[in-house]
């Protein structure tokens, strides 16, 4: 007699304990696709409705920017940046101080031709271009909001121009 209700109790513990485990490792697998989905939220477009905006005072900061991908060899680049009237540039740190003479390479974004994403728990911004994506964010973290809520004005303004 105890050896079918060991049989029977048996295979209940042995599907119960083979079922365990790889919930636990799929559970761990979602928390961390779940995670990355949760991080990255798309900038809000203008409403179609939106009166027109005026244009905000523009901001400068110094800011990073690095390839989206991770391999091996990132490289992060420091530059200063200035967005005014819905475009945003970036400079070489180096020749910031200097009026329009640039050394090296400079950048021109225009941030309504742009998909930009937000990740706040890492305080950057993804910019989504044709071909590639660029992480963007400044270098002191303490003005992430800042900077992000000056990019999000300057797209307002440059889509509101666009419009009317």
């Amino acid at each position: 007699m105890s050896a079918p209700h060991h049989g029977a109790s048996g295979p209940n513990e042995s599907a119960a304990t083979r079922i365990t485990p790889p919930a636990k490792k799929l559970s761990k697998i979602s928390k961390k696709l779940a995670i990355k989905k949760e991080r990255l939220v798309p900038m809000n477009d203008l409403p179609l409705d939106a009166p027109p905006v005026d244009c905000p005072p523009v901001y400068e900061c110094y800011v990073t920017m690095k390839p989206l991908k991770k391999h091996r060899l990132t490289i992060t680049k420091r530059y200063f940046g200035r967005v005014t009237r819905g475009l945003m540039r970036l400079m070489p740190e180096k020749s910031a101080k200097a009026t329009n003479e640039a050394i090296g390479s400079e950048y021109t974004i225009d941030l309504t031709g742009v998909a930009i994403s937000c990740d706040d728990s890492k305080r950057r911004l993804i910019f989504k271009f044709k071909k590639e994506s660029r992480d963007i964010g400044p270098v002191n973290k303490i003005e992430y909001d800042t900077f992000k809520e000056m990019i999000q004005k300057h797209r307002n303004y440059r889509q509101s121009a666009y419009r009317s």
